[in-house]
């Protein structure tokens, strides 16, 4: 079995040429997307700046007026967490405090104005960071880096083992796919989750807002993990197509 000339040598013609060579690097490309894509998310509220502010995964603050007992909560109502993977920041009177989520006596002159009857929003958030937890996202991370480190390597000219380099890469790409896949549900229903109970146990009094973004860049992320193994998956298809026609000359 004779295969057409454009197949086994692509650059015989330019068009098949050129898309593999987009081919070629198209799954690096997803991979380094869906990296940065998951350590923005990580490192989200690691700074005061505004990019950083605007990733995270749940945003609390006091209701204007308490509904259960009809009082007044302007000592507290400009107060504002934001909690994400690592990360707490807390807003008040224009002063904007960030530190870990291990960490919260660091906010403690932020939140001083929480009475001692309130509800602690500091409380609520950390008991969240317990829940939706760090793990599955670095493994993810490390992942992703392992592999983009071994499609590096095949990408170089006349090293071995390229068709077993892509074979780890497509498992592992898969492996990548779940976890993340499982981290990204778990993630979004704690946070609905959470909503719907701070709102519910405190009659409302505490008002509870999904950060957008950071569910943006969870499932846009895994999006891109599902394409990078669906196109490192082509390239193993391609690869034993490859072989048997050359048995078959043989």
């Amino acid at each position: 079995m004779c295969l057409p000339c454009c197949f086994c040598c692509p650059q015989a013609n330019p068009l098949m040429f050129g898309i593999h060579t987009i081919h070629k690097y198209f799954s690096l490309l997803t991979l380094v997307v869906s990296f940065f894509l998951l350590g923005f998310l990580l490192i989200g509220g690691a700074s005061t700046e505004l990019a950083y502010l605007s990733i995270y995964l749940i945003r609390m603050r006091y209701n204007d007026t308490n509904i259960v007992s009809g009082n007044t909560t302007a000592a507290v109502s400009g107060l504002t967490i934001r909690a994400n993977y690592l990360t707490l920041c807390a807003s008040a009177a224009g002063e904007m405090v960030c530190t870990t989520s291990k960490n919260t006596t660091a906010l403690s002159g932020t939140v001083g104005s929480e009475k001692s009857g309130t509800v602690s929003l500091v409380a609520i958030s950390a008991a969240l960071g317990e829940v939706c937890s760090p793990y599955l996202l670095v493994t993810t991370l490390v992942l992703v880096l392992l592999i983009t480190i071994v499609v590096l390597w095949q990408l170089m000219p006349f090293v071995p083992g390229k068709i077993i380099a892509r074979k780890i890469c497509a498992a592992t790409a898969l492996l990548a796919s779940l976890v993340w896949g499982l981290g990204a549900m778990l993630q979004h229903q704690a946070i609905v989750s959470a909503q719907a109970f701070v709102q519910a146990s405190t009659q409302q009094y505490i008002h509870v807002e999904r950060g957008s973004k950071a569910e943006a860049l969870s499932w846009t992320s895994f999006t891109f993990l599902v394409i990078t193994f669906f196109s490192l998956l082509f390239r193993v298809f391609r690869d034993h197509r490859q072989m048997m026609a050359l048995e078959e000359k043989c």
